[in-house]
């Protein structure tokens, strides 16, 4: 359950690795910290609504996650295809960005929560576990999408493949939503 959830971080991180190569290691803290930190957080706020909670967001929330992750990943295009080498890039890994995508890809880990409440299971160790496990995937995820900005692709390019890619994230949440 806990590499499940985790995915959707590990291909944020991977995607805006391709957008903001500078500093690969204090981003993969960064995205390690803010994912892990909300894998871990949501499934306990998720355990403490109980159900009642679950049954009012669940019909909406994954609305909620597209339309944030498409948002941010709209945001990451723009902003990569409007500044010019000179300018100053804005970071997905900045705080205003990161926090936004930390929320869309914990929002699973919300239903999580409130299904431990009626399994009955150990809920802080779960979370302990989400967490943990977000905070690798996430981490190994901006250094592998660093790693792999070294080809001779423009960096729009780039840019504009880790903006899509963080929308058809969303629209995955959208999709297997429908299925189940």
């Amino acid at each position: 359950m806990s590499v499940s959830v985790a995915l959707d971080a590990l291909a944020v991180s991977f995607s805006g690795a391709l957008i903001d190569r500078e500093h690969p290691k204090e981003h993969a803290l960064a995205a390690g910290l803010a994912f892990g930190g909300f894998q871990f957080i949501m499934p306990l706020i998720g355990f403490a609504a109980g159900k009642t909670v679950t049954n009012l967001i669940s019909s909406w929330d994954h609305y909620v996650a597209f339309a944030l992750l498409a948002l941010v990943g709209g945001n990451m295009i723009v902003e990569v295809m409007k500044n010019d080498n000179d300018e100053k890039k804005v970071s997905p890994f900045h705080f205003p960005a990161i926090f936004v995508m930390a929320i869309a890809t914990s929002l699973d880990a919300l239903a999580v929560g409130a299904s431990l409440a009626f399994m009955k299971c150990p809920v802080l160790l779960t979370a302990a576990s989400m967490g943990i496990v977000t905070i690798i995937i996430s981490m190994t995820g901006v250094m592998l999408g660093s790693f792999s900005t070294k080809f001779a692709l423009p960096e729009k390019l780039l840019g504009c493949i880790g903006g899509l890619a963080v929308i058809l994230i969303g629209f995955k949440v959208l999709i297997e939503h429908s299925i189940n």
